[in-house]
C-alpha cells in the first residue's frame, strides 16, 4: 500500500513538474520573447525528431531555414537556444579576445569526451586546453616534426593503389582514403597506427563506426548520460547488442591505456635524463607524441590525468579521419574527372618532382600557383564590394583590390568588419590600367552594358596577370527561351527579351557576348580556356539532369523583373516605332507579372506531366459548352487529366459505371488535343472523386492504362474564399515534389 502511494506520488509529481516546466519555458523563460514553434520552445526532443524521422533524416538544419522564412532572422530553436540568420551577427558571436563564449552543455557528453578540448563547456578551460594541442598541430610544427610521418603514409597509400592497378582490381576510394587519413593521424598523434591502409575490412568497419555515431548522435545529445554510463560497463555485451558502439567503447578504453603508457614513458625518460623536458623539446623529439606534449605542457597536473588526455586523443581521429578522407576523395575525383586540371597539376608537380618518388617539402609545394591561394586579387567592376569582401574573408592572406567607377567608400557601414587586406579604388576599366604589381587572379562579372571593347579589356587583364595567373569572367546571355528551345511562345517576357536584344544591338552592346568570350580570351593570349554554361531557369524541375548547374531562386526572378522595369523606359525611347506607348506599358506589366506572380507559383508546383505548367483535372459534366477552355489550356502548355463525369466519390461507383465515365472523359480529352493540333498525353492520370480510392479501383484504372493521381497539399479553396489565406497555407505546407490540389469553380 505504501509502495503504491509513493509510486502515485512520484508519477503525479513528475507530471506536475513537466507541466510547470512547459509553462515556464513558454511564458517565463528568458528566451520566451523570441519567435518560433511552440513545440521547439517546449522540448529539445523536437530537434532530435527532425534529425531522425523528418524526410531522409538529418533534416533539422533544413527545418531551421524554414523557421527563419516564417518567423524572421532570429528564431528560438530549442528551449535554451536561438538561431540567428544574419551575417552581421557573426561579429557578435566570434567577438575575439575579452569576450566569453561558453559551449552548450548538452554537447559536453554526447561523445563521452567531456574533458576533451572540443566538448569543453567553460570558455577559459577550453582556451587553456586548446593551447598545447594547437601548438602541436600548428603548420610550423607539422612541417618540422610530423612531415616525415605523413609522407611515409602517403607513399604507402600510393603503393597500395599501384598494387591494385597492376592486378587490375578495383580500388575502394572510401577505404583507401579513410585508411590513409586515420593511419596518418594516429601516427602523428600517438606514434603508432592501426594500419588500416593494409586492412580494407578494418577501414570499412571504422567507417561503420562513423556512420553509426552520426545516426545516433541526435539521441546521444538528448541522453548525454548514455556514453559515460556505457564506459562504466564491460564492453563484451555491446559486441552482441550493437557492434559499432562496442568498437567506439573499445577505442575509448584503449586510448586511456595508451595515454597512461605514454605518460609513464615520458616521466621515466625525464627521470633518467635528470631534467624536465619542456613542451617544445617534447615536440622536437623524434618519438614525441601528443600525450608526451600534453605531459610536458604547463597545464595543471589534474589536466594531465590519463583519462583526461585520452579524451583529447579520442577526439582527434573522430574529428579528423572522416573529414580528411572525404576532402581527399572529392579532390581526387575532380582532378581525375577534369583532364585540364589533371594535366596542369601534373605539369606543375613535375617541375619540383621530376620523379614520383622525390620527396618535396611543404613550403616548396606551397609555392606552386595551383597549390597556394592567390596573393593578389583584382575584382573588376566591384559594385558594392560584396564579392571582394567575401573573398578576402575566405582568403585572409590574399590582398584583394576592388575597382569601379563608383567604388564603395571606406566609411561605408556595409564595409564594417571587412578584412584589412581588402581595399577599393576608382578606376575606369576602359582606360589604361596602371597598377604597381601584377595579379594572380582577376574576377569580372556582369559588365556587358559597361564595356564596349572586350578584346582590349581581356588584353589588359592578360598583361596584368603573373605567369600562370587566372581570370574568371561571369556574363549573362540576354535571351530567354522556352524549355523546348523555342522563342516563339506567346510570352510577354520572351517578347521583352527579344526587343531588348534589338535595343542593345542598336547601341553597340553585344547581347550574345557570352558566346564570344572564349575565343576573345584565346586571342588575348590565354592558353587554357574553359566555358561553363549555366541555366538560369525560372521554372525549376526537380528531375533536371543538369540540376547541379541550375540556378533557381526567387531573388533572381525579382532581379529580372526589376531589370524589365528599369530598361523599358529606355527601350521605349530607343525603339519608338516598334510599339505604341500603350503596348509598351502592357508589355512591361505582363512581363513583370510572368516573372513574379506566375513564376513564383510555378516554382512551387511540380507537374505530373513533363514540360507542363499545371495539370487540370477534367470533370466530364462541366465540359459541354466549354470545349474552347480545354483547347486554351493545352495551348498554354497545361496538361489534362481525367476526373470522371461528376464531382462525387468515385469509390462508391461500380466498376462498370466508373469505367464508362473514365472512357467518356478520355474521349473528351482526346478531342480537345486534336482540336489544339497537339498529340495526346504521353501519360494518363486519373484523380478519383473526393480523393478516396480502393484496391479495386486501383486495379481497374491500371488495366485501362491510367495511374492514380493523389495529392499532399489541400488549400480548402472551395470552403475558404480568400486567396491570400489559401496562398499562405500552400506556402506553409508545400515541399519539393509536392502536389497541390486547387479548385477552380468558385
Amino acid at each position: 500500500m505504501l509502495l503504491s502511494f509513493f509510486l502515485i506520488w512520484f508519477v503525479v509529481s513528475f507530471l506536475l513538474y513537466q507541466v510547470g516546466l512547459v509553462v515556464y519555458r513558454l511564458l517565463f523563460h528568458p528566451l520566451a520573447r523570441f519567435p518560433g514553434p511552440k513545440l521547439a520552445a517546449t522540448t529539445s526532443w523536437w530537434e532530435c525528431i527532425q534529425d531522425l524521422f523528418s524526410g531522409q533524416g538529418g533534416e533539422y538544419m533544413n527545418q531551421v531555414e524554414v523557421m527563419h522564412d516564417r518567423y524572421g532572422p532570429v528564431v528560438r530553436v530549442t528551449p535554451d537556444e536561438i538561431h540567428v540568420r544574419d551575417p552581421e551577427w557573426a561579429k557578435v558571436l566570434y567577438a575575439g579576445l575579452g569576450h566569453i563564449r561558453d559551449k552548450d552543455p548538452s554537447l559536453a557528453h554526447a561523445a563521452g569526451t567531456a574533458d576533451g578540448t572540443f566538448e569543453t563547456v567553460a570558455h577559459e578551460i577550453h582556451r587553456r586546453r586548446r593551447g598545447p594541442v594547437s601548438a602541436y598541430f600548428s603548420k610550423s610544427s607539422v612541417a618540422k616534426y610530423l612531415f616525415e610521418k605523413i609522407w611515409e603514409k602517403s607513399e604507402h597509400m600510393c603503393e597500395v593503389s599501384m598494387e591494385h592497378h597492376h592486378r587490375g582490381s578495383i580500388v575502394s576510394g572510401r577505404a583507401t582514403f579513410l585508411g590513409w587519413s586515420n593511419d596518418s593521424l594516429q601516427m602523428c598523434s600517438f606514434g603508432e597506427s592501426l594500419d588500416l591502409l593494409d586492412d580494407t575490412a578494418g577501414a570499412m568497419a571504422f567507417d561503420e563506426v562513423f556512420k553509426a555515431f552520426a545516426a545516433v548522435y541526435p539521441v546521444l545529445k538528448q541522453c548525454e548520460w548514455l556514453i559515460p554510463l556505457a564506459l562504466e560497463l564491460p564492453v563484451t555485451p555491446f559486441r552482441y547488442l550493437y557492434k559499432p558502439l562496442a568498437t567506439l567503447l573499445t577505442i575509448h578504453v584503449n586510448m586511456i591505456s595508451l595515454a597512461d603508457r605514454h605518460r609513464k614513458e615520458f616521466l621515466a625518460k625525464n627521470y633518467s635524463e635528470k631534467h624536465a623536458m619542456s613542451e617544445k623539446e617534447a615536440r622536437g623529439s623524434r618519438q614525441h607524441t601528443l600525450f608526451h606534449t600534453l605531459t610536458a605542457s604547463g597545464l595543471p597536473d589534474d589536466e594531465k590525468r590519463p583519462k583526461r588526455m585520452a579524451h583529447e586523443g579520442f577526439e582527434i581521429p573522430l574529428a579528423g579521419s572522416d573529414t580528411t578522407a572525404r576532402t581527399m576523395g572529392i579532390a581526387v575525383y575532380h582532378v581525375m574527372a577534369n583532364p585540364n586540371i589533371a594535366r596542369r597539376l601534373h605539369d606543375e608537380l613535375k617541375t619540383v618532382m621530376p620523379c614520383p618518388q622525390d620527396k618535396v617539402e611543404l613550403k616548396v609545394l606551397e609555392q606552386l600557383p595551383w597549390l597556394s591561394p592567390p596573393s593578389r586579387v583584382l575584382d573588376v567592376g566591384c559594385g558594392t564590394g560584396i564579392w571582394a569582401r567575401q573573398f578576402s574573408a575566405k582568403h585572409p592572406s590574399s590582398d584583394v583590390l576592388g575597382i569601379d567607377l563608383h567604388p564603395p567608400r571606406e566609411d561605408d557601414p556595409s564595409l564594417h568588419g571587412a578584412a584589412r587586406s581588402c581595399s577599393f579604388a576608382k578606376v575606369d576599366l576602359e582606360q589604361d590600367w596602371k597598377f604597381l604589381s601584377q595579379f594572380d587572379f582577376i574576377y569580372m562579372r556582369m559588365l556587358m552594358p559597361a564595356v564596349r571593347d572586350w578584346p582590349l579589356l581581356f588584353q589588359r587583364a592578360f598583361a596584368n596577370l603573373v605567369p600562370g595567373g587566372m581570370v574568371e569572367v561571369f556574363e549573362g546571355l540576354m535571351q530567354m527561351k522556352a524549355e523546348d528551345g523555342s522563342t516563339a511562345a506567346t510570352s510577354a517576357a520572351i517578347r521583352w527579351f527579344d526587343l531588348s536584344q534589338e535595343y542593345l544591338g542598336k547601341h553597340g552592346i553585344a547581347w550574345d557576348l557570352a558566346h564570344r568570350i572564349p575565343q576573345q580570351l584565346i586571342d588575348a593570349g590565354f592558353e587554357v580556356v574553359e566555358d561553363l554554361a549555366i541555366k538560369m531557369r525560372l521554372y525549376p524541375d526537380e528531375g533536371d539532369p543538369e540540376a547541379d548547374r541550375v540556378w533557381v531562386a526567387a531573388q533572381y526572378r525579382k532581379d529580372m523583373a526589376d531589370m524589365v522595369h528599369g530598361m523599358t523606359g529606355r527601350m521605349r525611347e530607343g525603339l519608338p516605332d516598334r510599339l505604341s506607348p500603350e503596348q509598351w506599358d502592357a508589355l512591361e506589366q505582363n512581363a513583370r507579372r510572368e516573372l513574379l506572380e506566375e513564376a513564383e507559383m510555378r516554382g512551387f508546383h511540380t507537374s505530373l506531366a513533363n514540360d507542363a505548367t499545371a495539370t487540370f483535372l477534367v470533370i466530364g459534366s462541366q465540359v459541354t459548352g466549354h470545349e474552347s477552355v480545354l483547347i486554351e489550356l493545352i495551348h498554354a502548355r497545361n496538361y489534362l487529366a481525367n476526373h470522371a463525369m461528376h464531382d462525387e466519390p468515385s469509390c462508391d461507383l461500380s466498376d462498370a459505371i466508373l469505367q464508362d465515365q473514365i472512357q467518356t472523359v478520355e474521349s473528351m480529352i482526346r478531342n480537345a488535343y486534336r482540336a489544339a493540333d497537339e498529340d495526346g498525353p504521353s501519360n494518363w492520370f486519373f484523380r478519383p472523386g473526393s480523393g478516396f480510392f480502393s484496391s479495386r479501383m486501383q486495379s481497374l484504372v491500371s488495366k485501362m492504362g491510367y495511374r492514380l493521381e493523389l495529392g499532399n497539399v489541400y488549400p480548402h479553396d472551395p470552403q475558404v474564399p480568400y486567396a491570400q489565406l489559401n496562398a499562405n497555407r500552400i506556402l506553409s505546407l508545400v515541399k519539393p515534389g509536392g502536389i497541390i490540389l486547387c479548385n477552380d469553380r468558385r
